[in-house]
């Protein structure tokens, strides 16, 4: 798995770390008076905090506006992640802000090669050999796609899709595509989850079929990556 925690392009960007443990210092502080230690799961009236530790996690951020251009304030924090794609790569940013799942991708365009975004999510991380009916697709050329148990479904894009919001119209020779995708059309509800599958794909239709996590396959979410999203 290949990750990144700055992208040169994303100058004034603040970047992200990820952790597969607990803060210390809270799960010093969070053990009982029995001298049992914590789990480090926040405890509530209804039973047991989710407890949410993966290599790669989603920050929570702002809201962003999917208008293409790529906002320091919006971003800041986000996780960053690179796709190699032949002599380049394009550098993928990912956030949350508590309603919509978050991703940027730029630059899109390089030496006269044009390439186009897409976002798969498994919602409920079920981790399947085959793409099930819960597991989303999104695309975006010069229009928005996207559909829930399978992809490839050319005939559901259209112009402006009215449930998620992306950048359409890829012209010119530095593009940037900015989905904020609701998690809420996801079937995500962030009091029962924390944890999705995630693989990020970039293609031209032809010759570049480039995905991350490196090594894995669209039609598998077996073989996507887990990603804890930040609780509020």
């Amino acid at each position: 798995m290949r990750t990144t925690t700055c992208a040169l392009l994303l100058l004034s960007l603040g970047c992200s770390t990820t952790s597969t443990s607990a803060d210390t210092d809270t799960d010093a502080d969070a053990s009982t008076s029995t001298g049992e230690e914590s789990t480090g799961a926040e405890e509530s009236s209804t039973g047991p905090g989710l407890s949410c530790e993966q290599e790669i996690t989603i920050p929570l951020g702002p809201a962003i506006d999917a208008n293409g251009t790529i906002d320091p304030l919006e971003w800041a924090g986000a996780q960053v992640v690179a796709i190699p794609v032949q002599s380049t790569e394009v550098n993928v940013i990912v956030s949350h802000d508590g309603e919509n799942l978050n991703v940027g991708f730029q630059p899109l365009a390089e030496g006269g090669l044009v390439i186009f975004p897409e976002v798969y999510v498994d919602p409920m991380n079920d981790k399947s050999v085959m793409f099930g009916a819960d597991d989303w697709w999104f695309h975006t050329d010069d229009q928005e796609c996207g559909a829930q148990g399978m992809f490839d479904a050319w005939p559901d894009c259209v112009d402006d899709n009215p449930d998620w919001e992306s950048t359409p119209g890829l012209a010119g020779p530095a593009n940037v595509v900015e989905y904020s995708i609701p998690l809420s059309l996801l079937g995500v509800d962030l009091s029962t989850t924390c944890e999705i599958g995630l693989a990020l794909r970039v293609t031209n239709g032809q010759t570049v079929a480039e995905v991350w996590p490196e090594g894995s396959a669209r039609d598998e979410p077996v073989t996507w990556a887990t990603v804890a999203l930040e609780l509020p």
